[in-house]
């Protein structure tokens, strides 16, 4: 897993051996015996909320986290939401956050999608009033045609 923020790639290198079940020569191969034919090394990611190297948060951590406090607070306001610190926090992971979003669109119409056109703006234009629905699918569209063109 790679930190947002220094970059480096952490996790733990574990090892692994490649086996066969080989017929026994000494029984004539009548019985068969487990041989170790060859070892790899894999990497495997640690799950944490913290990046080990330098502290920071974890992408999907800190978005969901930010997400939950600014839905909490702002769900009976109708104006300032946008304003609200959490939501600010969104938009200031930039690209970290972009994913996070798409799930949270792809599961329904939600605010969240007016943060999408601060962290990637003139993506997608729009002219007179859209639903948020729509509003919704046409930022997943060009996500997806985003993600088709790298």
């Amino acid at each position: 897993m790679a930190c947002e923020f220094c970059e480096k790639e952490w996790g733990y290198l574990t090892r692994g051996y490649d086996r066969r079940d080989v017929g026994d020569p000494r029984t004539g191969g009548m019985t068969t015996m487990t041989v170790t034919v060859g070892t790899y090394d894999r990497f495997e990611p640690v799950k944490a909320k913290f990046c080990p190297m330098c502290g920071s948060e974890v992408a999907r951590e800190k978005f969901e986290r930010l997400y939950k406090e600014w839905t909490e607070e702002t769900a009976v306001m109708s104006t300032g939401q946008f304003d609200h610190p959490a939501y600010r926090g969104i938009v200031n992971m930039g690209k970290a956050a972009v994913p996070y979003i798409r799930e949270k669109i792809k599961d329904g119409p939600d605010p969240i999608v007016a943060a999408l056109g601060e962290i990637m703006p003139g993506v997608v234009k729009t002219e007179g009033y859209l639903s948020m629905t729509d509003i919704c699918k046409i930022w997943d569209i060009a996500l997806e045609l985003d993600d088709q063109a790298d």
